[in-house]
């Protein structure tokens, strides 16, 4: 079995992103976290199918006005 890895975007600038990991778990669950510069923030357990619906709302757009011009 392999070890779960965290993974970011290709579009992480400067440590501040956020990561998701599959813990390979039953219960489908993915794992998130904040990573700013050297710290990292307390982790988020949520199930994958949150996590899907999430992914499909960011690439649909929904989040698109939270992004300021500086993150294009």
């Amino acid at each position: 079995m392999t070890a779960p890895v965290w993974r970011r975007s290709s579009h992480c600038a400067a440590g501040d992103c956020i990561e998701a990991m599959d813990t390979g778990g039953p219960l489908g669950v993915v794992k998130l976290q904040r990573i700013s510069g050297h710290f990292i923030w307390d982790d988020m357990t949520v199930e994958r199918a949150e996590f899907a619906a999430f992914a499909k709302g960011i690439r649909d757009g929904e989040f698109d006005d939270l992004i300021g011009d500086s993150h294009e």
